[in-house]
């Protein structure tokens, strides 16, 4: 979602190429992938999981994520457009995390 916003900002309002839009995608992917590294020492030290358990829960977080990657590619190429669907999806983002910090907290 962020790269959409960089690639807009610049090339339609700066006429600058995306090659900062491309730059911004790999630190994307490398944070992904540091993430899931992450995870896994947070789910064992932290919170005290099994191995197992913990690369099983880091195995579905990674489904989860190229799941609705798909499900939004969808809804942006055949619905919404790329713009509303960025926007849709921090609304539901948004409603989640104050839902969860509402109840749960």
């Amino acid at each position: 979602m962020i790269n959409v916003a960089v690639d807009y900002i610049c090339y339609f309002l700066f006429n600058i190429p995306t090659r900062i839009g491309t730059a911004n995608q790999g630190l994307a992917t490398l944070s992904f992938f540091g993430v899931a590294v992450n995870l896994v020492l947070f789910l064992t030290r932290v919170l005290n999981q099994e191995s197992a358990d913990a690369a099983n829960s880091v195995s579905k977080w990674t489904g989860t994520v190229y799941l609705f990657s798909l499900v939004g590619a969808f809804l942006s190429d055949s619905y919404w457009g790329r713009y509303l669907t960025c926007a849709v999806f921090q609304l539901i983002l948004v409603a989640v995390t104050y839902i969860h910090d509402i109840y749960i907290l």
